[in-house]
């Protein structure tokens, strides 16, 4: 019956070995939008230059922007699907998606109307921009850029079936563009070269956020969550397999993923932690402006949403906390407990430990 003791020392050793640190102080309250929804949204991308100037992309000729008081939808060109949406300032808005069937434009908006400024043989998933003449777009096997004056092809060696190899997202550092997509796929673009990285995995990557050129952060199937470290990708534990389709990061100690059933997932720097929102849904691209004005799309079925910290947006009040990992005075207490029960019966009954 010495197991009581040697589970009571384990628990301490445990303890001692993977202390897991207290998740950081975020903003306590979330308001769900569902106040406002938008019919044909799947509202899988959000973006925002402050709290009166945030759009939010996804489904059928959807494309929402807030004013402040407001939500209103810009006169668009065509009728079809908007997958992402991203800014580089007030009044100078992309979206991604849809010219028809199997085919894919790029749209320039202000909060009254869009206008085509590209197209594409494939649907146009993966969009980002450095500046106005430093702009990428990704499809079906194919990554286009804009240098301020002509769309160049940057040669994948993929082919271009429908679905297949599709590039999901896009973000960058000051020179170098990551681009990942289905089965694992990571693509980089330093300027000059496009070169394919080893991923370690083949589940889908549905998108990437990128501080620097040496630092980003990859989010896909079952809870997939890559690093990259300058030289190589590396794994990360999630704890979660629910498929993360979103990853946006205020610092390399602030990060939030997003997926299936409402997850959320915080990185304070050391590890990753649920973050409880009260909600559930498929939740797309966070986007934050501070620790205090996040935003995050949500698909309702048919409708879509934003779940955000933004009390401005006027949404229903929702509860959010953050629940820590086991921590390591958790696991103290548990190996005490241990330790007691194991004296208490040596000393009542001397053979309880033989």
């Amino acid at each position: 019956m010495r197991w009581f003791k040697v589970l009571g020392k384990a628990a301490i050793a445990i303890g001692l070995v993977f202390p897991a640190p207290a998740a950081s102080a975020q903003a306590t309250t979330w308001y769900d939008n569902s106040a406002v929804v938008f019919p044909g949204s799947n509202s899988g991308s959000v973006w925002a230059s402050s709290p009166s100037d945030v759009w939010l992309a996804g489904g059928v000729f959807n494309l929402q922007h807030w004013n402040g008081s407001s939500w209103s939808m810009p006169t668009q060109p065509g009728t079809y699907n908007r997958y992402q949406v991203f800014g580089l300032s007030t009044g100078q808005v992309y979206t991604s998606g849809q010219n028809g069937y199997q085919s894919g434009a790029i749209h320039s908006c202000t909060a009254i109307v869009c206008s085509t400024i590209y197209t594409a043989e494939t649907e146009l998933i993966g969009l980002w921009a450095r500046s106005s003449t430093d702009l990428f777009v990704a499809g079906d096997g194919i990554i286009r850029h804009f240098n301020g004056s002509t769309w160049v092809n940057l040669p994948t060696g993929l082919s271009s079936a429908f679905n297949v190899n599709r590039f999901e997202s896009i973000s960058g550092g000051e020179t170098r563009t990551f681009f990942v997509g289905r089965n694992g796929m990571i693509y980089s673009y330093n300027g000059s070269t496009l070169t394919q990285l080893a991923s370690g995995t083949l589940k889908g990557l549905s998108a990437v956020t990128a501080l620097s050129d040496n630092f980003a952060v990859a989010v896909g199937g079952s809870g997939t969550i890559l690093v990259w470290n300058g030289f190589a990708w590396s794994p990360m534990a999630s704890g979660t397999t629910e498929d993360l389709m979103g990853v946006f990061a205020l610092s390399p100690t602030s990060i939030y993923a997003t997926g299936a059933n409402g997850t959320v997932r915080y990185f304070n720097g050391t590890s990753w932690s649920p973050v409880d929102i009260g909600i559930g849904g498929m939740l797309g691209g966070p986007y934050a402006l501070s620790e205090t004005q996040i935003y995050i799309p949500r698909a309702n079925g048919m409708y879509g949403e934003v779940i955000t910290s933004d009390a401005s947006l006027n949404g229903r009040l929702l509860i959010k906390t953050t629940v820590p990992e086991p921590s390591t005075a958790a696991l103290l207490v548990f190996g005490a407990a241990f330790i007691g029960v194991a004296y208490r019966r040596k000393t009542n009954n001397s053979d309880a430990l033989h």
